[in-house]
């Protein structure tokens, strides 16, 4: 019996400290986070930013372009011949690629593309659909309308604005 008077002397003081009256719960603390809300206002910021980007790529060459709703900028250098590309027209286009800091990303591309059909992305799209054949311009994308957070997989990076040199053959 008496080597049971130590557990059970530990055992009272393991309850009594275990039921004493803990601190109030702060509920403030755990009130839900609204992700949406913290998503939009990180989108926003991230859209102003690279709005501030482009904005001083373009004073610093001097560029005049016209601006989309999208954001995407155009400068139709050389005036190609004809209507305007329209959604399932085929172009054959050429391109260099670069990124806003004047890394090269693809240099001399060719590529068939079909208006209209987000390839190579919806920024390259969106612009086709105001050029003509035999078009040159310089085409500056957002990375929204680009390749986004994910990039291309092999030289684009996550959330690059791209600077195209395109000119539909």
């Amino acid at each position: 019996m008496r080597t049971l008077v130590p557990f059970i002397l530990l055992a009272i003081l393991l309850l009594d400290t275990s039921c004493r009256r803990q601190q109030p719960i702060d509920l403030e603390a755990n009130k839900p986070v609204n992700i949406d809300q913290n998503l939009m206002q990180a989108n926003k910021y991230m859209q102003q930013s690279e709005e501030t980007q482009i904005a001083q790529y373009l004073e610093r060459r001097g560029w005049q372009t016209q601006r989309m709703d999208c954001g995407i900028r155009l400068q139709e250098y050389v005036a190609g011949h004809g209507n305007c590309l329209t959604y399932d027209d085929e172009a054959v286009i050429r391109y260099r690629l670069e990124g806003i800091d004047g890394k090269p990303f693809y240099t001399d591309c060719c590529d068939t593309v079909t208006v209209g059909r987000h390839k190579p992305n919806i920024g390259v799209d969106v612009a086709l659909m105001h050029l003509r054949h035999g078009s040159k311009a310089r085409i500056i994308v957002p990375s929204a309308q680009g390749y986004g957070v994910v990039g291309d997989g092999q030289y684009i990076p996550t959330r690059a604005i791209l600077i195209y040199d395109l000119e539909v053959i």
